[in-house]
Formats: C-alpha cells, structure tokens, sequence
C-alpha cells in the first residue's frame, strides 16, 4: 500500500512539474504574441514624432544602400525642409537648401513653389549642372508636389540627377518616388508635424493632393 502510495505521489509531482512548465511556456508564448502586437500597433502609428526617427531610420538606410550619394539635399515645403534636414546630417552632413510650396487656397488650385527661377539659378551656381540631389517631401498622397517640381525645374538644371524619397507614401501616389519608408493605403488624419491648431485650415484646404 505504501509503495501504491508513493508511485501516485510520484505521480503527481512529475505531473504537477508538467503543468506548471506549461504554464510557463505559455507565459513566454503570451509575452511574446503581446510584444509581437504591440510592435505591429506601433508600427502603424504615424501621428507621433517617435515615427519620424523609427521610420527615418529605415528611409536612410534605403538610400545608403542603394548606393546614391547627393551632392546636397533639398526639402521641398515645410515637411520636406524638417526631413531633409535630418537625412543630409545622416548621410554625411551634406549641404541641405529648401525650395518653398504653398497652395493658393483650394486643393484643386495649382501649387506654387515662390521664387523658383531664382532659387534653382543659385542652386545651379553653387553646386553646378550635373549635381546629384536628394530632393525630400515628409509625405505624399498622389505625387503633385515631386511631378510639379520636375516639371518646372527641367528647363532650369535639364542636367541635375534627381532621385525621390518621402517618410511615408499612399497608394494612391502616381508619381515613381525613388526611397519610401513606409506605403500607406490610404492618407492619414495627421501626419506627426500636423499636431498644431495652427496646421488645420492648412489641411483642410490641401487634402486629397499632398500633405506636406
């Protein structure tokens, strides 16, 4: 009788150490899913400037990889200048410039870039005819801000070797951007640098073209 005993004590030990080692695996199997969706619902947030360095990162190493290197880089818009800004200290400290666009009011009004002429002589004159350019926007929803400006500056530097990049870019984008860090399915409510009530006429009146 003891030793009918003893094997169920035996028994039951082996079996308790059993559930609870898959306890713990399952522990470390919910750990993991969990951290596994946090990180998916952090990489879907946009709308914070923690999402500029994380998906920054990605954009730069894209272009570091690909081989391009900018004799100097230039923001387009206010996005384009925040961004920009940060991709020419990463890639070498490489000179940044910055060309102006605006809207005249309503989003189906051509966009302007002021100045333009002016600004893209001095550009030729400092950095010469055949200068390598990393032209930058924070984002873009159909492409108009990187189709106007190629279209106007063509005439002025035929010769410059232009390539593309954005922060984030949405499906509905019909113009070839050479680096994106993230494709979105469609435009978000704001961007990480709309967080401001002085921004929000400005959306309203430049939705469905490009969110700067």
């Amino acid at each position: 009788m003891c030793t009918s005993f003893s094997w169920m004590g035996a028994g039951m030990s082996v079996l308790n150490a059993v559930l609870a080692f898959l306890a713990v695996l399952g522990g470390i199997a919910s750990t993991l899913q969990l951290r596994i969706w946090l990180r998916q619902w952090q990489e879907s947030r946009i709308d914070q400037f923690a999402s500029i360095e994380r998906h920054g990162i990605r954009l730069l190493q894209r272009i570091k990889a690909s081989g391009f290197r900018p004799d100097f880089v230039l923001g387009l818009g206010r996005s384009g200048a925040f961004v920009g800004g940060w991709l020419a200290g990463n890639l070498g400290s490489v000179p940044i410039e910055v060309i102006d666009r605006f809207h005249r009011g309503q989003s189906t009004e051509p966009m302007e870039f002021p100045h333009l002429h002016e600004r893209l002589a001095l550009l030729r004159k400092i950095h010469g005819d055949n200068a390598k350019v990393l032209v930058v926007e924070g984002a873009t929803t159909r492409g108009g801000t990187f189709h106007h400006f190629q279209l106007l500056r063509q005439p002025i530097v035929p010769l410059w070797d232009c390539k593309f990049s954005v922060l984030y870019e949405v499906d509905t984008v019909d113009f070839h951007t050479d680096f994106v860090a993230k494709v979105l399915p469609k435009a978000p409510a704001r961007y990480p640098w709309h967080k401001t009530a002085e921004y929000r006429d400005f959306i309203r009146k430049t939705q469905d073209i490009t969110i700067p």
